[in-house]
């Protein structure tokens, strides 16, 4: 009977002191478009993994290189020639606070992410612009994070070849799950 008592009590406080407040993420996309020799491309990654947690404001992104379907551009079938399967992380600190208490249905703010690749030892810092919309009461939000990455100075093997400026754009809706 002690066992069992001391059981119980040790599933309820790990249970009380390990949760933490997360946003589950539904229907997450990333899409990219790209230039290469004047002609428009655009991928699109439905296959993402986003996690927001809203005390600390923590949001991760992570997706492999293998994930992505060429949507346009079928002129030419570009091959991915990141085929290691390489994960990309997309890290970064969202404003959780303002959030929380979102009272408008609109708010745009500036963030950073940090773009990360163990494989390419890469870390870059990109600049993100976010729109959290808040359809109605409740804790279900939209977001949408815009923001750009530079070929030259990120070197990712799928994009060889394509112009300097490439366009990231996250779309994900989340609802509080605890």
């Amino acid at each position: 009977m002690r066992v069992f008592i001391t059981a119980v009590f040790v599933v309820a406080f790990s249970t009380v002191f390990s949760q933490e407040t997360h946003y589950q993420t539904i229907k997450a996309t990333l899409k990219i478009t790209a230039t290469k020799n004047g002609k428009p491309f655009s991928w699109e990654n439905k296959k993402l993994t986003v996690r927001i947690d809203y005390k600390t404001g923590n949001f991760i992104a992570r997706l492999k290189s293998t994930d992505f379907d060429l949507t346009h551009g079928e002129e030419s079938q570009i091959e991915n020639t990141d085929s290691d399967n390489r994960e990309y992380v997309f890290k970064g600190i969202l404003p959780v606070s303002e959030l929380v208490i979102q009272k408008n249905i609109n708010q745009a703010q500036s963030v950073e992410m940090q773009l990360i690749c163990d494989d390419l030892r890469l870390n870059e810092t990109l600049q993100f612009q976010m729109l959290v919309t808040r359809p109605g009461a409740g804790n279900y939000r939209i977001f949408t994070l815009s923001g750009k990455l530079y070929n030259d100075d990120v070197n990712i093997p799928a994009f060889e070849g394509f112009d300097h400026e490439i366009n990231l754009f996250f779309m994900f809706n989340a609802i509080n799950s605890n």
